[in-house]
């Protein structure tokens, strides 16, 4: 045994979940070089070393009691990096016996923690770099034998003395926006049938909260995604066929072309079982980034399942398998929540199997818009796909544009209407043989979109006599005639009217409160008779953001149950009225909806009053229909998978006039239909297939 006469600083980690530190692991990257979101909190661990020798003591027991660890950080502002007096914390330490870094980042105890919060950092500057020094001194009476080993620093990002960059630094990172939409599961043949938990998909954000590098804004849909026996592609998803999969994808993927503004992410959520004896049980594409998930019956295993889904909807693969890692984070991982470390061993719930736990190096560094270079000699490499900075910074004017063609060459527009989108949109094939051209009143071409069709069909990929598209492209100012062409033959047009539609709404008045149903009317006019079909969108904040709760409604009423949706006082209504080429919206004033069933349940089965929706999303301040929370299906029916894949019938309507009283039956959960083709036709379909995540899109090799 040899007593401690030198204490000194062995080690800085900064940190917001997981860091590269130390050259053990393999990483081929520096200590501290992930990028730190500059917008959130900054833990900093430092790991004491000395001269002292216990051989017959733990690792972690502490040799010396009372020692003081003082940090002192400086963020740079506007490039003035070290111009203000560092800000700095102390704590007491005690100090473990050992002295190996690697083995001191899996506990609590192996080091000094401080939290520098991100108001501290220069949060209102965006700071681009940070500077972080440690300092450790004895307890009173200690005489360390050498003190100019007691401090040392380090700096996150910038640049050295001569110039050269230093890896790391902080970046504002866009928060990443995804909304979760509840699945009612009841195809006819499937074994388990019915709805997700509510209580538990409502709270299933909270390891992408803990692990992403970027805030989550986690809501959920004022609507619900019917999944059942009227649609004929809607199989059960135990069925060894890829159908159940591109069913409820493209099923998704139409869905959120109706939100406004559109989310980052589309999350479905199906009921425990839904699988069957099926090990997939998940899937996610990039291309729209929407993720489908059976919940699972242990919540963390539900959490882990909704983090790796939402990571494939940003391009990232399977960190082992597709990229080459381990399956392990290798590195040490750190819960600024709990203020606890994660050892290292933890399975990355972006790996393709095994139990899954926290995020790696690799997918932190693709979500911050780097690459992947892997431990112990991993071949692979790659850029994730972040679908927020590819956004248009604005809305722009867009047309969904949908229609079927045949092998014969025949081809139809089904349906056109005038939205508006920061996309992202879909790409042009150069030499794709249909195309999507956009003219102006003297025919010259504003704008052309080329594809090609598939021609197989949806639920089993066979080749199919008829296919289908469906596209939101950009508006150009000007366009006043959309044509579909084949190899320069137009097929089909429509053209815009002289007039546009009008639409005023008669119901709510501004300040009205609903308790129990939401009332809404409108009245559309069109000078030239054209028919009108009507998309109504509800906000709860103010006009902030929109969830669809009807699409393509041909009547000019609608009954809402409230309890439906995310109450408030700032709650508005959209109305958008369609003649077929152009579009007319108007927003309804303020009013309030107050559920009258204002209890909440908690952990028996209502929401947790204290759990937040998100970052910012606000309280889900209403009790959930019993008939959602405990199992049982209520008749009435939302968005309609059967209206939204192609080549299956649209059920009729739900939503009746407001000119009498409406059937209980009809007064249900919001009415959410695509629009459907008059009977008798083919309904529209996707240009080319089903969309495709990075790598194809194939069943979840572990979820």
């Amino acid at each position: 045994m040899k007593p401690i006469t030198d204490l000194s600083i062995a080690a800085i980690e900064v940190t917001q979940a997981i860091q590269c530190l130390g050259p053990s692991t393999g990483y081929p990257a520096s200590d501290n070089s992930l990028i730190l979101n500059a917008d959130r909190d900054v833990a900093v661990r430092v790991y004491v070393g000395h001269d002292g020798k216990y051989p017959n003591v733990g690792p972690l027991s502490p040799v010396l009691k009372g020692a003081k660890v003082t940090v002192r950080w400086v963020a740079e502002h506007h490039g003035m990096f070290g111009a203000f007096l560092p800000e700095e914390m102390s704590t007491t330490f005690d100090v473990p016996r050992s002295t190996d870094v690697a083995e001191l980042r899996g506990d609590a105890d192996g080091s000094a923690i401080f939290t520098i919060p991100a108001a501290k950092l220069g949060k209102p500057y965006r700071s681009k770099s940070l500077w972080v020094e440690a300092e450790v001194t004895g307890p009173p009476g200690f005489t360390d034998a050498d003190p100019s080993n007691d401090s040392t620093s380090v700096q996150i990002g910038g640049k050295d003395q001569t110039g050269a960059p230093i890896p790391g630094g902080m970046e504002p990172i866009e928060p990443l926006r995804i909304i979760g939409l509840p699945i009612h599961y009841h195809p006819k043949q499937a074994a388990t049938k019915g709805w997700p938990e509510w209580k538990t998909i409502a709270k299933a954000d909270g390891l992408i909260q803990k692990t992403y590098p970027m805030d989550v804004e986690y809501q959920m849909a004022a609507a619900f995604l019917e999944y059942g026996e009227n649609c004929k592609c809607c199989k059960p998803i135990q069925w060894d066929s890829a159908s159940w999969s591109n069913a409820l994808i493209v099923a998704l993927s139409y869905a959120m072309e109706h939100f406004d503004p559109k989310p980052d992410v589309l999350f479905g959520w199906l009921p425990k079982g839904a699988n069957g004896n099926s090990v997939v049980w998940g899937l996610g594409t990039n291309s729209p980034p929407v993720a489908w998930l059976v919940q699972q019956s242990d919540d963390h295993r539900t959490a882990a399942g909704m983090a790796h889904e939402t990571g494939h909807t940003q391009g990232i693969e399977h960190t082992d398998n597709d990229l080459g890692c381990s399956m392990t984070i290798v590195e040490g991982g750190f819960d600024l929540a709990t203020k606890t470390p994660v050892p290292a061993n933890t399975y990355d719930y972006m790996g393709s199997g095994g139990p899954a736990g926290w995020i790696s190096p690799c997918m932190w560094s693709l979500l911050t818009g780097g690459s992947c270079a892997c431990p112990k000699g991993g071949s692979s490499s790659s850029t994730g796909s972040f679908w927020p900075k590819k956004l248009s910074r604005q809305p722009l004017a867009t047309m969904l544009i949908s229609g079927t063609l045949d092998q014969e060459g025949r081809g139809l527009i089904t349906g056109v209407q005038q939205t508006s989108s920061r996309g992202p949109f879909p790409h042009s094939v150069e030499t794709g043989s249909y195309s999507i051209t956009l003219t102006d009143t003297e025919g010259r071409a504003l704008s052309t979109h080329r594809f090609d069709p598939a021609f197989r069909t949806l639920c089993d990929g066979e080749p199919a006599e008829e296919d289908g598209f469906f596209f939101q492209i950009p508006l150009p100012d000007g366009a006043r005639r959309v044509a579909l062409l084949r190899e320069g033959e137009v097929l089909d047009e429509r053209r815009a009217h002289e007039q546009r539609p009008t639409v005023t709404f008669v119901t709510p008045d501004e300040g009205e409160v609903f308790t129990s149903e939401l009332a809404i009317a409108w009245r559309g006019e069109h000078a030239e008779d054209a028919e009108l079909d009507y998309t109504v969108l509800y906000s709860p904040d103010g006009g902030e953001s929109w969830n669809p709760i009807a699409i393509g409604l041909q009547d000019s009423g609608l009954h809402v149950d409230v309890r439906w949706l995310q109450g408030g006082d700032q709650c508005m209504l959209r109305i958008i009225a369609s003649d077929g080429f152009s579009s007319t919206s108007t927003e309804s004033p303020t009013f309030t909806v107050a559920p009258a069933e204002s209890g909440r349940e908690g952990a028996e089965g209502g929401t947790d009053a204290s759990h937040e929706m998100g970052a910012r999303a606000g309280r889900l301040d209403h009790p959930i229909p019993a008939e959602i929370r405990d199992g049982p299906t209520p008749s009435g029916a939302d968005l309609n998978a059967g209206d939204l894949i192609p080549d299956t019938r649209a059920l009729a309507p739900r939503a009746g006039r407001l000119d009498g009283e409406l059937p209980e039956a009809e007064r249900r959960a919001p009415v959410l239909r695509a629009t459907a083709a008059d009977e008798g036709q083919p309904q529209p379909g996707p240009a080319a297939g089903p969309p495709r995540r990075a790598g194809g899109l194939r069943p979840d090799e572990r979820i």
